[in-house]
């Protein structure tokens, strides 16, 4: 799925920010990492957006 830019500077801070406040093993900051890919893509299909949304974190 694809993901906007924006979409993927989100998910960057996410996983920065749980790198550090988090005691999480690698393999699973990177399956937070994919599976928040998977999501952001779903949503940001077209056949979702009946309206304009943004993230905003």
């Amino acid at each position: 799925m694809n993901v906007s830019t924006q979409g993927e500077l989100i998910i960057a801070k996410f996983i920065d920010t749980l790198t550090i406040r988090e005691d999480l093993k690698p393999k699973t900051l990177k399956e937070y990492a994919s599976d928040l890919k998977q999501f952001i893509g779903w949503f940001e299909a077209p056949e979702h957006q009946e309206e304009d949304r943004q993230f905003y974190f």
